[in-house]
């Protein structure tokens, strides 16, 4: 089967209204297989629902707070890391107790390789709420570790396991 080498180009509307390109090199196959690839992005594009739509509550009631987040969601996807580092803190400074904002930051720093603030943004969602998000604590565990806290990365290893534990144990 012969294959050819393509470029896709992701695009997207901001907001504001902007317009977002991210190209990613894919590898194409024999017209059939094209065909029913295309119908599917296709359908999955016309049919797509927000994310505010599909995720659960957020940790907020501010709507400033929620613009700015998603503003920072979809610089995120885009690759514009500068851009969702600033929409994230926008949402922190909106509502400083916004659990999904402080997630969102240590994501980020952790994707920029900036372990030692990913973790305080990790402890500053684990304050908030430890409760809504067990993985949370394998995240900052290994933000930790990254950054040389080895003492605090084995005890947020231990609370993951726990947590995992527990989670087996009542059938969740």
């Amino acid at each position: 089967m012969r294959s050819f080498r393509k470029l896709l180009i992701m695009y997207g509307r901001t907001s504001n209204g902007e317009f977002l390109c991210r190209f990613i090199s894919i590898c194409i196959y024999p017209r059939e297989v094209v065909k029913y690839i295309f119908i599917f992005f296709f359908l999955l594009s016309s049919f797509s629902i927000s994310r505010p739509g599909i995720s659960q509550s957020l940790h907020t009631s501010s709507s400033r707070a929620i613009k700015a987040y998603n503003n920072g969601l979809e610089a995120f996807d885009f690759l514009n890391l500068a851009g969702a580092e600033s929409f994230f803190k926008e949402a922190i400074v909106a509502d400083s107790r916004f659990f999904e904002a402080y997630m969102m930051l240590g994501e980020l720093y952790t994707k920029q390789k900036r372990f030692g603030e990913a973790a305080s943004n990790y402890k500053m969602a684990l304050r908030l709420d430890s409760v809504s998000y067990k993985p949370l604590y394998f995240s900052m565990a290994n933000a930790e570790m990254m950054s040389g806290d080895y003492a605090s990365a084995l005890s947020h290893y231990k609370s993951y396991l726990r947590n995992k534990a527990c989670q087996r144990k009542t059938g969740a």
